[in-house]
């Protein structure tokens, strides 16, 4: 058994792991650590109501100092994290550290993984529960779980799903971990690793008019966070020159309309394909930036 458990994080990953973790009956010392101000907080309150103690340590030798000064045998569960784990804390013999990640390494190893999978129209999308080594998303994969996209996800609607399936991996997991029988197994070597760093944004931001109704919708979902601004708003090179987009309507309209063009009607593109309509909205020319939610009329799935 492990003398400490450490989870550092932020968001409601973080929240969920720590969640988790205490519902196990018997389980170590535990305590947080926030590395960044969080774009929402889920992770500190949660520490507050179940009486943990968390600290925001954002300073990066800050955080290197924590970790060397713990004692032996911690485990460290590190979700929603920014921090990237030097080699010394990795190499160290007094610490496991095992990372959530969004995707189904090794492809998609960095940030935003989940618009990389919907972007690249992944057949199936999922997340790892790995160890951690110097390299960033390279180690060990402990756990990973699947499920198939739907027609209608965004980034947004995707990212939750996968936090579920992740919890409910690591709440099956935990008393592996927690016991330290841990096994591990490499990354699957037949497919080819991808990395995507956070200032990587897919197409560099820009719908192409003459992309199929599949690609179209793909790139749109992939860059849609809602309210949170992860992306800058997304953006279409056409004959009288750039514009803004400032929406999408995405509906399953039961007609059979395939169109392989775009077809453009006033200050809107529309994309077809066999009972899926698309349409795009654009910001009147040298509007300033402003979002606007995307509207998703959902049918059945498909």
């Amino acid at each position: 058994m492990y003398q400490k458990l450490v989870v550092i994080g932020s968001g409601r990953v973080a929240q969920r792991t720590l969640e988790a973790v205490l519902r196990v009956p018997q389980h170590p010392e535990v305590v947080a650590v926030e590395p960044e101000a969080p774009l929402t907080e889920a992770f500190a309150p949660a520490c507050r109501r179940h009486g943990i103690a968390c600290s925001r340590i954002v300073d990066r030798d800050a955080l290197v100092a924590f970790f060397t000064a713990l004692p032996e045998k911690t485990l460290v569960l590190s979700a929603h994290n920014v921090l990237i784990f030097p080699p010394a804390l990795t190499d160290s013999k007094r610490l496991t550290i095992v990372n959530f990640h969004n995707a189904l390494l090794p492809r998609h190893r960095g940030r935003n993984a989940p618009s990389w999978a919907l972007y690249e129209r992944d057949p199936w999308v999922g997340i790892t529960w790995h160890r951690v080594t110097a390299g960033i998303d390279e180690g060990e994969v402990v756990c990973q779980r699947r499920i198939r996209p739907t027609w209608d996800m965004t980034a947004l609607t995707l990212t939750q799903a996968l936090v579920d399936l992740g919890i409910d991996a690591l709440t099956d997991l935990l008393p592996e971990l927690l016991s330290r029988s841990l096994r591990t197994t490499p990354q699957d070597t037949d497919i080819a690793p991808s990395f995507h760093r956070a200032s990587e944004v897919p197409n560099c931001g820009y719908l192409d008019p003459g992309w199929s109704f599949a690609q179209a919708s793909a790139f749109l979902r992939a860059l849609d966070f809602g309210k949170l601004p992860l992306f800058p708003q997304a953006r279409v090179r056409l004959d009288e020159g750039e514009r803004q987009i400032s929406g999408y309507r995405l509906i399953e309209t039961g007609a059979f309309s395939p169109d392989p063009v775009a077809r453009r009607a006033g200050d809107e593109l529309e994309f077809c394909d066999a009972d899926l309509n698309l349409t795009v909205s654009l910001a009147s020319a040298g509007a300033r930036s402003r979002r606007r939610k995307p509207v998703v009329a959902r049918g059945n799935s498909r």
